[in-house]
This record gives C-alpha cells, sequence and structure tokens, in this order.
C-alpha cells in the first residue's frame, strides 16, 4: 500500500482525534508552513520550531504562526515539565532526531492520548534520500518508526498510507518486529512494507478507533449533494486537485455521506483558448450534465429575446450597460445555476444538503464542518456587489435549489448585477443567508486568475496566489 501524497489529511484527522477523546492539550513538533497548527482546535496549544518563516526548500511559503517554544525540540524536551493529550511530530526529517522526537513524546503522553507522526510512508526512494536531493522529501524518519517498533513492546502502532504516511503511537502493547537481520535499506522497506511500518486503511483505524462514533449527530444524519458547475473545460484541470483538498478530502476524513454531479456548459474555446474534454479523466461522479452553449444560447434567445435591452442596469441610471460588458454570460450563468436547481430538485429526497460551487474556483482554506450545524445558507462575502456573491452556495438542499433557480424569472429580477438576482430570490423565498469570510480565486483557461485588474476585489484575494502558484508550478 503506498499513498496519496497531497491530501491535507494530517489536520483532519488530527482534530478527529481530538474530537473523540477530548483533547485539552496538543503539541505539534515541527511548524512548517504553520497551516497545520493554525487549522487544529484545542484548549492548550503548544509548538516547537527553531525556525519562524525560513523555508530554504519551500520557495514562496511563509509561516504566519510563530510558535509557542521557538527553539530545537531537543531543547523543548529538557525543560518540558507539561503531559499532553495529542502531539503531532513533523520536525527535523533525520531518523535519528525523529527516533528521539517519538521517544520523548511518549514520556510526556497522556493516558490515552495519541501521537501523529508525519512522512512514514515514502513515496520514492529519492524522497527519502538524506541529505535532501529533491524539493519534495520525506527524510528517511520511516527508519525511526522502524527501529521503535522492533524496540518499545510498552505502545501500539501503525501507519495509515494517506498523506505521505500518518504514523500512529498510543501507550499499550505490541509484538516486537523482527526485520530478521535485514538492512534499513529503502530496497527492503520496498518489499516489506506493510509489515515493518504496521499499515492500515484510514476506513479500518476509524472503524478500530471506533472514531465514526464521535463524529457530530448532525454530520451522521447529513447527506450531501455536491453540485460542481460551469464551464468544465476551463479549468478543471487545473482546480480540481484544489477542490479535493479544501472540499472533498474533508468529507472523507470525517466521514460525512456525500454524491457528487458536475453540470457542464460544453465549449471548445474559451477566454481566446481552445479547450478539450481533458478533465473527464480526472473526475469520477455519481452523475453528470452537459449541455452545449449552442443549446443555452437558443434557450436565452427562446425565453429573453430581448436580453439585450431590458434586463440588467443601464445608463443613465449606471456608468455602464451591463449586458454590453459581460455579453451572455450572466444569461448563461442563470441558466446552468437554474440546471443546478432542477437536478436538485430530483434528488432531494435523496439529500439533506445541497453544496454547489463554479469549477474555476481555487479556494483559500477548508470547507467548514461547523456550516453543517447552521440554519442559514452560506455564501462567500468576496464579492457581494449589490446582492451576494454566487458561485458558492451551501445548506438546506431545498433552500439552495431555490437560491440558483433564476432563468425563468429574470424578466423580474434581472435588474442590477447577477449578485443582485442572488439577493432577490433570497427575500422572496424567506431564505436567511449569512455570508462567510470564504474566498477564492477564479482561474481562467490560460492558468491566469481573473480579478487581478480590479482594485476593489483583488486585494481581498491577493494572499490565495502563493499557495495557486504553489501548488501549480
Amino acid at each position: 500500500m503506498k499513498n496519496n501524497p497531497t491530501s491535507p489529511y494530517r489536520r483532519n484527522l488530527i482534530q478527529q482525534i481530538i474530537n473523540k477523546i477530548n483533547a485539552k492539550s496538543y503539541l505539534e513538533i515541527g511548524l512548517g508552513s504553520g497551516e497545520v497548527f493554525k487549522g487544529v482546535d484545542c484548549a492548550e496549544k503548544y509548538g516547537v520550531d527553531p525556525q519562524y518563516g525560513n523555508f530554504e526548500y519551500d520557495k514562496g511559503a511563509k509561516c504566519t504562526i510563530k510558535p509557542t517554544h521557538q527553539m530545537t525540540s531537543d531543547e523543548f524536551f529538557k525543560q518540558n515539565k507539561k503531559t499532553f493529550d495529542v502531539i503531532f511530530i513533523d520536525g527535523m526529517h533525520e531518523a535519528e532526531y525523529t527516533e528521539r522526537d517519538i521517544n520523548n513524546s511518549i514520556s510526556c503522553l497522556n493516558e490515552g492520548g495519541y501521537i501523529i507522526c508525519h512522512d512514514m510512508n515514502p513515496l520514492t526512494k529519492e524522497s527519502q534520500i538524506v541529505p535532501r536531493i529533491q524539493n519534495y522529501w520525506h527524510g528517511d524518519v520511516w527508519k525511526a518508526w522502524v527501529n521503535i517498533r522492533q524496540s518499545n513492546p510498552n505502545i501500539s502502532m501503525c501507519v495509515i498510507p494517506v498523506d505521505c504516511g500518518l504514523g500512529i503511537i498510543q501507550k499499550g502493547s505490541q509484538k516486537l518486529l523482527d526485520i530478521k537481520g535485514l538492512d534499513t535499506t529503502y530496497e527492503n522497506l520496498e518489499k516489506h512494507r506493510e509489515e515493518w511500518l504496521n499499515l492500515i486503511s484510514l476506513e479500518d483505524f476509524l472503524n478500530k478507533n471506533e472514531l465514526r462514533r464521535h463524529i457530530l449527530r448532525e454530520e451522521i444524519d447529513t447527506k450531501i449533494l455536491v453540485v460542481v458547475f460551469g464551464c468544465l473545460s476551463r479549468s478543471l484541470n487545473i482546480t480540481y486537485k484544489n477542490h479535493i483538498e479544501k472540499i472533498f478530502s474533508i468529507l472523507d476524513v470525517n466521514s460525512i455521506n456525500y454524491s457528487t454531479c458536475y453540470i457542464n456548459n460544453k465549449v471548445t474555446e474559451i477566454d481566446g483558448v481552445k479547450v478539450s474534454d481533458d478533465f473527464k479523466n480526472k473526475i469520477q461522479p455519481d452523475y453528470f450534465l452537459e449541455f452545449s452553449q449552442y443549446f443555452i444560447d437558443s434557450q436565452i434567445l427562446k425565453y429573453h429575446p430581448n436580453y439585450k435591452t431590458l434586463y440588467f442596469r443601464k445608463p443613465p441610471a449606471s456608468g455602464r450597460d451591463y449586458v454590453e460588458v459581460f455579453g451572455r454570460s450572466p444569461f448563461r450563468n442563470s441558466f446552468i445555476e437554474t440546471s443546478c436547481s432542477e437536478f436538485m430538485d430530483s434528488k432531494k429526497d435523496h439529500f439533506t444538503h445541497c453544496l454547489a460551487f463554479c469549477s474555476d474556483h481555487w479556494f483559500e482554506k477548508d470547507f467548514q464542518l461547523n456550516w453543517l450545524k447552521s440554519n442559514s445558507l452560506i455564501v462567500s462575502d468576496q464579492n457581494p456587489a449589490q446582492g451576494y456573491t454566487n458561485g458558492f452556495y451551501f445548506g438546506n438542499i431545498n433552500d439552495v435549489s431555490k437560491l440558483m433557480n433564476s432563468f425563468y424569472s429574470l424578466r423580474q429580477t434581472a435588474t442590477l448585477d447577477y449578485e443582485h438576482i442572488i439577493k432577490t430570490n433570497a427575500e422572496q423565498n424567506s431564505i436567511k443567508v449569512k455570508e462567510e469570510h470564504y474566498r477564492f480565486l477564479k482561474i481562467r483557461a490560460n492558468g491566469e486568475h481573473a480579478y487581478q485588474k480590479s482594485p476593489r476585489l483583488f486585494p481581498k484575494i491577493s494572499h490565495i496566489l502563493n499557495d495557486y502558484h504553489k501548488k501549480t508550478r
């Protein structure tokens, strides 16, 4: 069993463990970019790292969280008097240091606590060579894991083969590993990976540790229909990895029941770039709908023949003619969103919630599970214009369906801009909407992002560029 190298399971699994055991104290060894430490919610959090915002290999990455203890882990453990419920080890990626970190962590782990170790299942020989020879690097920390499995019978150890290998340690007992005199080389690891690391699937680990029983009741009763819509050929090949990281892996690791539907406005050219259906090699949806742009335009002309003159804001009330600037795009958007709505209506007996978002989006952060408890429909606060930001909606499936259903009523609602249509639908259907700080880049077919020339909007989202460039270049 190898593993998925890109999904952020570590943060989600750590949080799930914290929730399960009602952990009060969390220690992190090696903060890196600070994303895990920042994202973990625990009453007491302690971070240990000798460096702050200094990355020799991860160019462009900056740690936004200052360690509570800016020192080496050896220095920390030498003076530490505290004990901890959950400890995450992702420090020096060399076996000698990691073995000390693990042994020191065991000494200050509370009964019933967990230690989580990152990078225990290296993907390639090159990625585990010490000293480091490439940017993508696990180090040889797996050797520390094998050494401890051979020497400490008073703990239990297993590795979940996701996110480069998440090693899990608890106090308990284990049969000592016997590697029969073999050297700890990568070639031998390849031959004995499952035995040496004691690999266990994520599913089996969750069931074995009864983590599923500690999921919130609201989450157990939830089934989400995830609808991804738009001109999928435009940039889904690029944004898909972000959707996996920020949306789907969050649902997966938290055992949320969901199905996917992709709804495509089929085009062969957009943004001046010829595009193809290559995105279909990436997705495996439960449902798939597709409309040619020719058909969509025919529906615009059928239901809104005077779209150029009778819709949206125009001079002299406005400084510019909205339709003259955006053409048929808002009408096409309305048709696709209404198609999403109609599909939701056909499935509303099978789902409690719907998450609908545009395929062009590159999100800044993880989908928030606490939204499941909200009585409001969630939209982004990114670009409300004269209404509500369009292109991201989460809530009760009936509410999301009503909010997105606009095409056949445009003559009455399309008076200002597209965002105002969303607000009008919410008011007419008595839908309570909450605007959340959940922002995104909109990626064009050429890989560039929209809004970079907008002095009002770009400052709100420019910070997302570091993540986008780091993961696409």
